[in-house]
């Protein structure tokens, strides 16, 4: 899996579900990936960690939304 696809794939997904301000868990990321099936839960996590790294998302209370629209 090409990591940078994964990342947009987070990206157009959680942008998809901040249209309606519901912000996901990693585990609803996970289910809702955007044209990307994953086996691996912990492929989500690394890549949702360098996403906050690089400042494109954010998280609190463990849910995970973009930069910008705090949602919780």
């Amino acid at each position: 899996m090409n990591r940078q696809n994964l990342k947009q794939s987070i990206l157009k997904t959680l942008a998809y579900f901040d249209i309606t301000s519901y912000p996901l868990t990693a585990q609803e990321i996970w289910q809702w990936l955007y044209k990307i099936e994953l086996k691996d839960f912990k492929e989500i996590l690394t890549a949702l960690d360098e996403l906050k790294a690089q400042n494109k998302i954010a998280e609190k209370n463990g849910y995970f939304f973009l930069v910008g629209s705090d949602k919780t």
